[in-house]
């Protein structure tokens, strides 16, 4: 079953990407780094925050979000539930993306988890990773200005719509708007 479907990489923001929803079986999405059992029950499951994968035009596939899904089937934790046979996936197509690359791994590969996960296993927070890494690395910063906001630089309102997920505060967001500038 494949069904077009247009997708939104962020909650308060209108940009949305051609899609196609798609069922994969976990072992195949996830290979060795799943650990622990799987459900025996071949009916797929939709998760709160599906795998998305971009299909490269010159062959093969990446997934987007690996941490959010983990996140979501309990892979993190000590926990040993089986994990779903096969899950309902998003896949992108590399030749018709409106946002770059760097800008789509920034949004489901650091922000996404948000929605899961605070700190990291060190007690790092992983808001603040997030902010150090967007604000030092300029090519990734003029890339989610451009591909998001259409600008240069990036106000105020455009990190409360990148961290939204994160739940914080005016103070905060500003906070995390300054790290490491």
């Amino acid at each position: 079953m494949n069904i077009a479907v247009r997708i939104r990489p962020l909650s308060m923001h209108p940009l949305t990407l051609p899609a196609t929803l798609e069922t994969r079986a976990t072992p195949d999405l996830l290979g060795p780094q799943l650990r622990g059992s799987v459900s025996d029950d071949p009916t797929p499951q939709l998760l709160t925050h599906p795998p998305v994968v971009v299909a490269h035009a010159e062959g093969g596939e990446t997934l987007l979000n690996r941490d959010t899904v983990a996140c979501q089937l309990q892979m993190t934790s000590d926990m040993q539930t089986p994990v779903p046979h096969s899950l309902m996936v998003y896949r992108l197509e590399s030749a018709t993306l409106q946002a770059s690359l760097r800008t789509l791994h920034f949004l489901y590969g650091q922000l996404q988890p948000l929605n899961y996960q605070k700190i990291d296993a060190n007690d790092n927070r992983l808001a603040d990773i997030a902010a150090r890494t967007l604000n030092t690395d300029r090519s990734l910063y003029t890339a989610i200005a451009q591909d998001l906001f259409g600008r240069r630089s990036l106000a105020l309102r455009h990190y409360r719509m990148l961290f939204a997920a994160t739940g914080l505060g005016e103070r905060s967001i500003r906070k995390l708007k300054n790290t490491a500038l």
